[in-house]
């Protein structure tokens, strides 16, 4: 795993997709049509100082559904507990921010509605989802504590990721995403069109992002563009923090704009879609603009229960309640498996080679322990207990030979849906390596370092940091491949730029020299 402990759940999506025959791959599910009801709209009403406005009542609003006014059935303007989820970027680029912005994270759930339903996603080259829904502050800040910036940026993948969790819990009644990054994505596999159009099928949440300058202290263009459209398109805001104090200011800005927001409740017609239109007239002030989410889901007035949800108003013994209030402890496991063949490069079966099932989002109900097996002679295994959901397969052997210095991780990354059936797959296992020998050069003196670390990526993205292996043997790569390498010193916070190279052929080895300035003060890219 790269640089971060196995027990890190990785927090991604199924319909995340790539091209192996090994792999299922997963689409989005259209959504059904909402049914016609209750709609309830979350309404952000500014001055001309940006400052929210509260003390309206429902006479000042009115409300517009495509080109018709509709009547409002209620206005609210009470703190109503939302579900949100932090979205913090820790790729290398942040690195002298992250104490800042955890800091700032920290202060935000503290001083935030009580009852708000708080999950905490950190990313970099893949979203991971660190702590799951909780209202106790305490949690969030001790897995803030396990923030390392470290990768590029992969935003657009983890906000897809990060907005379906919080549509999945169906007892939300305000959803809101909270993004702390430069908004630079360098990593992603999907693209911003695909997410915007991903928001829109499935419930775009509430999007506040806090612009966090990248590691040469701007905010790039493209990054800035970035964070305005989504926070514009879902009636959320951006705010852009030029020093460290900024970033604190930007939360409580957040925090209070979600406390000062307006429920507007009204009878949807059958045609309902997104192009609602709220305006604000109020005798006694001017010049004030608003912001709409529209993106709650209709609730049928004749469904109780689902009515009882979306009001906020659900009983103790609620199925959907337990799902809002439970702490993320362990799901049951179920009756699902994964099971397959292990093959080599000319299609032959391997005998002893350890396929672990991780995961594709949590929580991770093995409590740090995947689920494993060990092939037999046949190069056959079988995951099983499994709860039901997707999972990303890893594959080494078995024993695991420590110290060889070995990167094993071009596998793709793709979930796969486990099934009560048993699904089959197949697993491709590097069995020729080329041998790549990293020499490391102090850049001002010229000294050979005797103890550094390389980390190593591949053209997926996947990256793989080794600390311990024989300099003078090398470290085992596949052959003929494209790999970024850099280096870094334990502790220190120094990288070398990155060498991009392709490894020789099977058998071959080949040495390259790195320069390591020790005195930066900041990365040259991101590692």
């Amino acid at each position: 795993m790269r640089g971060r402990s196995c027990s890190r759940v990785l927090f991604s999506l199924a319909l995340l997709s790539a091209a192996s025959p090994a792999i299922v791959q997963q689409n989005p599910v259209p959504q059904a049509a909402p049914e016609t009801g209750r709609r309830v709209l979350t309404v952000t009403v500014l001055d001309h100082s940006h400052r929210p406005v509260t003390g309206l009542k429902a006479e000042d609003f009115t409300l517009y559904d495509g080109d018709r006014q509709q009547p409002i059935s209620a206005v609210t303007s009470t703190n109503v507990p939302a579900c949100i989820g932090i979205l913090v970027d820790e790729s290398g680029s942040m690195r002298h921010k992250l104490a800042a912005i955890t800091s700032a994270v920290a202060e935000f759930v503290r001083s935030g509605n009580p009852a708000n339903q708080v999950f905490l996603v950190f990313f970099n080259d893949d979203p991971y989802l660190d702590q799951d829904f909780t209202t106790d502050p305490a949690k969030i800040e001790e897995a803030l504590k396990r923030a390392d910036a470290r990768g590029g940026t992969a935003f657009y993948d983890s906000l897809i990721a990060t907005a379906d969790h919080l549509a999945e819990n169906k007892a939300c009644n305000k959803r809101v995403v909270l993004a702390v990054t430069d908004g630079y994505d360098n990593e992603s596999r999907k693209t911003r069109e695909y997410t915007f159009r991903f928001l829109q099928e499935s419930g775009t949440p509430l999007i506040y992002s806090i612009g966090v300058p990248g590691g040469n202290d701007t905010i790039s263009a493209p990054g800035r563009q970035t964070l305005e459209f989504f926070a514009r398109m879902s009636g959320g805001a951006a705010f852009f923090a030029e020093s460290s104090g900024d970033i604190r200011k930007a939360a409580l800005k957040v925090l209070d704009e979600l406390g000062s927001q307006y429920r507007i409740s009204y009878d949807a017609p059958a045609t309902s879609g997104s192009n609602v239109k709220v305006m604000v007239r109020a005798p006694d002030r001017k010049d004030l603009s608003v912001r709409v989410n529209a993106a709650t889901p209709i609730v049928h007035i004749g469904t109780s229960a689902a009515a009882r949800a979306a009001a906020g108003n659900l009983p103790s013994s609620s199925p959907a309640a337990a799902a809002v209030s439970a702490s993320p402890t362990a799901p049951p496991l179920g009756p699902d498996c994964i099971s397959g063949t292990v093959l080599d490069e000319d299609q032959k079966p391997l005998a002893r080679i350890r396929v672990e099932a991780t995961p594709a989002f949590g929580p991770n109900p093995y409590a740090g322990r995947l689920p494993y097996s060990v092939t037999d002679m046949r190069g056959h295994f079988a995951l099983t207990g499994l709860a039901k959901g997707n999972y990303r397969l890893f594959a080494r052997p078995d024993p695991y030979p420590r110290g060889q210095g070995v990167f094993y991780r071009n596998e793709d990354r793709t979930p796969i849906a486990s099934s009560e059936s048993c699904a089959n797959v197949t697993v491709k296992f590097l069995t020729r390596f080329a041998t790549l020998k990293v020499h490391v050069i102090d850049a001002v003196t010229h000294e050979t370092l005797p103890d550094y670390a390389v980390t190593l990526r591949n053209s997926l993205g996947e990256a793989f940091s080794i600390s311990r292996f024989d300099r003078e043997a090398g470290i085992r790569v596949p052959p003929g491949i494209e790999l970024t390498v850099q280096v870094w010193v334990a502790g220190q916070h120094h990288l070398s730029d990155p060498i991009t190279l392709t490894t020789p052929a099977n058998g071959i080895s080949q040495e390259i020299t790195v320069e390591l300035d020790q005195r930066a003060t900041t990365p040259a890219k991101n590692p």
